[in-house]
């Protein structure tokens, strides 16, 4: 009946009223109006929800009430952190839990900047770490991938990993590890289609990728002391994604840099079977990254 009797009403009446509903002895039915209103989009839309929450004095209300509410919310929740400090919590838990970034110079100093806080740091729960190699040329395209073009793929990948690494290590642990994190790897023209193929062929990485993997860079790990610990990841996973092949020499490294991981995730992709020498040594490789990982790197 609340929301029914303000249906007709101007946005400073309802807030008026919001104020009233919203003491600290009829709280709970202040909830069920503002819920009730957000989920009515033709009623009452973002921006007048923040316009009536202004005419309340949210200060006075219970962080654990806000966070009910902002729960409710759908995004772009950024908004609603300028109301108070309590609102501001109640969107960083929401806004933090789950985060994307890249290897592009300019979103990773954008990454570490917004989670510079120790305090948002502490939020993120899921990390999706997306390496971006560099795209062939048009001449190449249309051709394998070259040793010269996986050499490079490999030294962007090292750096990538090497600076995400390096960057997680600084966090601190506050009691148990608890951040999933998953690397992808891929190229801008990975999605393309090729013209041989049509306009719904195969894309682009199935086809000139598959007998090469991006690796390790020896010579850049060398340089950066190799690949720093971070005792704050949890969880990781790789290669479940579209994207390229990663060598399986690599698990071992990343396994003895990640000391808390409960659990990995690594998905390998066999070559076609009309190559069963490939396939033989690939699978010997992957035994020998396994070999190699004693147990006490997978306490």
């Amino acid at each position: 009946m609340v929301s029914g009797s303000l249906r007709g009403r101007n946005l400073e009446g309802m807030g008026e009223i919001l104020g009233r509903l919203l003491h600290p002895r009829k709280a709970k039915s202040g909830l069920l109006f503002l819920v009730a209103a957000v989920h009515r989009e033709q009623t009452l839309d973002s921006l007048n929800f923040v316009y009536i929450l202004h005419y309340i004095k949210m200060d006075k209300i219970p962080l654990g009430l806000v966070s009910l509410i902002a729960a409710q919310l759908e995004p772009p929740l950024a908004v609603y952190a300028t109301l108070s400090s309590q609102w501001q919590h109640a969107v960083e838990l929401r806004t933090f839990v789950s985060i994307q970034t890249d290897s592009d110079d300019v979103e990773f100093d954008r990454f570490r900047s917004i989670l510079a806080a120790p305090r948002r740091q502490r939020l993120l729960r899921r990390l999706l770490f997306c390496v971006q190699l560099p795209s062939p040329s048009e001449k190449r395209i249309r051709k394998l991938q070259s040793r010269r073009e996986a050499a490079a793929n490999s030294f962007v990948y090292t750096r990538a990993l090497v600076a995400l690494f390096s960057y997680l290590h600084t966090w601190e642990l506050q009691g148990r590890a608890q951040l999933a994190l998953e690397v992808t790897v891929s190229s801008p023209m990975d999605n393309h289609t090729s013209p041989e193929y049509g306009q719904k062929g195969e894309p682009m990485w199935k086809i000139r990728n598959q007998f090469r993997e991006v690796s390790f860079d020896a010579e850049v790990l060398e340089k950066s002391g190799g690949i720093p610990r971070v005792p704050v990841v949890s969880a990781f996973a790789a290669g479940w994604r579209p994207g390229r092949r990663v060598d399986s020499a690599a698990m071992p490294l990343l396994v003895k840099a990640l000391p808390n991981a409960r659990k990995m995730d690594w998905a390998f992709y066999p070559l076609p079977q009309r190559m069963p020498r490939a396939r033989r040594f690939e699978r010997l490789s992957l035994a020998n990254a396994l070999f190699s990982i004693t147990s006490v790197d997978m306490r």
